[in-house]
């Protein structure tokens, strides 16, 4: 009788406590697996994207001086709590804020209407989760209410996540220390706030670069691929992450490199609902042949035939990624992917796209397989004083090209110039009304949408931003 009664209490203390409330924090696809950093780390072997084997950035990129965030002290270092190499089911407690699916309304279609919020802009460093849902909510809300339907938002900017990952450590912005859990799950709750405004979101991230700032791996997290790569005491794998100006770069050429990128962005679409998948302009990250000067070697040794030169090589290796990632995105229904290259496109040597970034846009374009979507970053006013960089010129230039019938095109356009001179132009600190303009022209010439960077540059409260803000306001409304 005693036991029965026992058997009795214990289910009501459950009931009570809701022990049987399903986990549902974090989707999970029970069809999708994953290779733990440490797995990759051990299988040297792996053929994925082996056909590649056989067979400083400037003006006119999303770029800042703002120093990059690095691995400081913090209050959380004396608590430190690792991405562990298994994805957590949310961090962060369910509140009266977060809503179902069926609550929201509809997520926008049509044209897109976007901005870029950079890691820059989503600095958390100190700042607890109810600050971070704050300045979320806020930012959403003001570009809900510009008239703007879509967001693109950084969630792995230096190999490094906005979410709970078993491939990269958390961000050293969310609390100072690269490696170090926050607690909650910011990539779960941003996707959350813009569907419950219908803006759709697009996770932005930088598939190579681990960092542009230091060279340092002891500044890296212990459990930062680069720094298990670079410091495990084999040679197999000295060049899969190369130290270069001053930064840290993952090697193209390699196919557990590529593996590992394409594994960390099925784990995003896997685990969280988002709309697209989105990399800006950072491929190589120089032209000097000893970059990867041990694995163009192999492939040469290798090749049957005439090897590539090693311009193309390392075009092949960078078709290679984009490829498989664009593979990787449609898994999964709804998701699309796309890039947003430089402005600079031609059929000469200028082409930064092609002969410096290594970025071979036109074949992206032209077929599918590769992308859904090109954004070009036409950072530039209609008076550049180069008559080949103003805005109507190569927006036509770009409109000219030939695209494949499933590949849109969007327009980036550059609100973090206004207020400022322009190659000796004033224009953007005479007008108020330049993103107007180029929006206009952007749908007259039938694009599919525009993407402005950057959020803080679009909502400054300087008076020549507020001017710019609302003749934008005026035609989005």
């Amino acid at each position: 009788m005693r036991k029965l009664i026992a058997v009795f209490l214990a289910l009501a203390i459950c009931l009570f406590t809701g022990c049987n409330k399903a986990n549902t924090d974090t989707p999970q696809d029970s069809s999708y697996t994953t290779t733990s950093i440490n797995q990759i780390n051990s299988q040297p072997g792996s053929d994925f994207g082996s056909t590649i084997f056989e067979s400083d950035y400037t003006s006119g990129t999303h770029s800042t001086t703002t120093s990059e965030s690095g691995v400081t002290s913090h209050e959380f270092a004396s608590n430190p709590k690792q991405n562990s190499g298994v994805p957590s089911k949310g961090n962060a407690a369910a509140s009266s804020e977060d809503k179902t699916p069926a609550d929201n309304p509809p997520i926008a279609t049509g044209d897109l209407k976007a901005v870029w919020i950079s890691y820059y802009e989503l600095n958390f460093k100190g700042k607890t989760e109810k600050e971070f849902r704050s300045t979320i909510d806020n930012m959403f809300d003001q570009i809900k209410n510009i008239g703007l339907n879509a967001v693109i938002c950084h969630v792995r900017p230096n190999a490094d996540s906005y979410y709970p990952s078993q491939y990269f450590p958390w961000s050293a912005n969310l609390t100072g220390t690269q490696g170090y859990d926050p607690g909650y799950d910011p990539l779960k709750y941003m996707v959350q706030a813009a569907h419950r405004r219908g803006l759709q979101f697009h996770a932005w991230l930088n598939p190579y670069r681990v960092s542009s700032r230091f060279d340092d791996i002891s500044q890296l997290a212990e459990n930062h691929p680069a720094r298990i790569w670079l410091s495990d005491g084999t040679t197999e794998n000295d060049d899969w992450a190369v130290r270069c100006n001053g930064g840290i770069y993952f090697n193209p050429a390699i196919p557990e490199v590529q593996k590992l990128i394409i594994d960390g962005i099925r784990e995003i679409i896997s685990n969280y609902d988002v709309d697209g998948i989105h990399l800006d302009d950072y491929f190589y990250p120089t032209t000097s042949p000893d970059f990867d000067k041990a694995a163009y070697q192999r492939y040469v040794n290798t090749v049957n035939g005439k090897p590539l030169s090693l311009a193309d090589w390392r075009r092949a290796n960078v078709n290679s990624l984009v490829q498989g990632i664009y593979r990787a995105v449609h898994e999964k229904q709804g998701v699309s992917f796309g890039i947003s290259p430089s402005a600079h496109i031609s059929s000469d040597k200028s082409d930064k796209n092609y002969n410096e970034l290594y970025a071979d846009i036109t074949l992206w374009m032209s077929n599918s397989g590769y992308i859904d979507y090109i954004a070009p970053q036409l950072y530039f006013g209609f008076e550049y004083p180069n008559d080949k960089f103003k805005f109507n010129n190569l927006l036509n230039q770009w409109m000219s090209l030939n695209r494949h019938h499933s590949v849109k095109i969007f327009i980036g356009l550059p609100a973090y110039k206004i207020g400022t001179l322009d190659a000796g132009s004033d224009e953007w600190i005479k007008a108020g009304d330049i993103l107007k303009r180029q929006v206009e022209q952007v749908w007259k010439a039938k694009a599919d949408g525009f993407i402005i960077y950057s959020y803080s540059g679009l909502t400054s409260q300087e008076q020549l931003n507020k001017t710019q803000l609302d003749n934008l306001r005026s035609l989005l409304k």
